[in-house]
């Protein structure tokens, strides 16, 4: 679910639904799913799975922060997407998030989801 905070507030949206998103159930979730992606190299099934319950939901509850934005006017509407969303600079935030453990070597921490919408999606949008 996306946080919304209000308008000149994207940043602090997108970490807080991002945090949110990541330590909302289990504080272990990032070490599972980096363990789940390498084992859905020779389980398509569990690949689809993983891509359909975590990172569907993750993208959909960023699009939604970023919906709110273009409604408010901190955004404008992206025509270089047909779906009229921000899906690459979503996925480009998602997939460094889910693979932060493994080139960082640890778990990834508030700071980490800040410095990736730092240096990743604030730029991309």
């Amino acid at each position: 679910m996306p946080v919304v905070i209000g308008p000149g507030r994207l940043r602090e949206e997108l970490v807080a639904t991002m945090t949110r998103a990541l330590w909302s159930q289990n504080t272990s979730r990032v070490d599972l799913l980096t363990a789940l992606h390498d084992t859905a190299r020779q389980e398509p099934e569990l690949c689809g799975l993983v891509r359909q319950r975590y990172v569907g939901s993750l993208h959909q509850s960023i699009e939604g922060v970023l919906a709110h934005a273009v409604e408010r006017g901190d955004l404008p509407p992206r025509q270089a997407d047909p779906s009229g969303g921000h899906s690459i600079a979503v996925s480009a935030a998602l997939a460094l998030l889910l693979h932060w453990g493994l080139v960082r070597g640890r778990q990834v921490s508030d700071d980490d989801i800040a410095a990736i919408v730092d240096a990743v999606l604030m730029p991309l949008l």
